[in-house]
């Protein structure tokens, strides 16, 4: 876990890099090991990111592996015009 925390962190790093989100949001099957995947991350943000805010909170998303589906059906509920 500490290995693919590292990676994530190096993923997360570059996005930051480039962008400047207020937050970002670890989701689907990797946000369900949550503090084993998510504090490495954090760490490699923090050791590997020099410019700008290093601290934009990393934390996993709150739907876990069903945040697709529900946008899915989301999606479907706004073009059916069901509402």
């Amino acid at each position: 876990f500490e290995t693919a925390g590292r990676r994530l962190g190096q993923a997360v790093a570059s996005v930051l890099a480039f962008a400047d989100p207020s937050l970002v949001i670890i989701g689907g099957g990797v946000a369900q090991c949550g503090e084993l995947i998510i504090a490495p991350c954090r760490r490699a943000v923090k050791d590997l990111f020099c410019i700008g805010n290093p601290f934009v909170p990393i934390v996993p998303a709150l739907l876990g592996t069903e945040a697709a589906a529900l946008g899915a059906a989301e999606l479907a509920l706004d073009r059916a015009e069901v509402r």
